[in-house]
């Protein structure tokens, strides 16, 4: 299964709610890059949709 959807988003600390989520491509085989030349300190992450699981709209929950 391929997945449906990608978007990579930044946190300033891991309870905050994702800042600018930003729609990746994903190619034929299933990839997905991010190239951050120049970031602000906080944590980043891609959030993957598979089939009928949306993508987060908060942080995790464990």
């Amino acid at each position: 299964m391929l997945p449906g959807g990608c978007r990579l988003a930044w946190r300033p600390c891991r309870d905050a709610p994702p800042q600018g989520p930003e729609e990746l491509r994903i190619s034929p085989t299933g990839q997905a890059c991010a190239v951050l030349p120049a970031t602000d300190p906080g944590v980043y992450g891609l959030y993957w949709e598979w089939g009928d699981d949306p993508l987060p709209d908060g942080p995790p929950t464990h």
